[in-house]
């Protein structure tokens, strides 16, 4: 629950994970960007079907 009020810490999370399985720090940003992108495109979605 803290990690939704808090974004930056989940995202610390995620690239710290990332990092233990062995990813480049190039992938874990590609890897974020794009689900950023997809989170936007789905929050577009549901205010359009409101």
């Amino acid at each position: 629950m803290r990690e939704i009020a808090d974004f930056a810490q989940s995202l610390d999370r995620a690239r710290k994970n990332g990092q233990k399985m062995g990813r480049s720090e190039k992938w874990i940003q590609q890897r974020m960007t794009g689900q950023a992108a997809r989170n936007k495109l789905t929050d577009d979605w549901q205010t359009r079907q409101t």
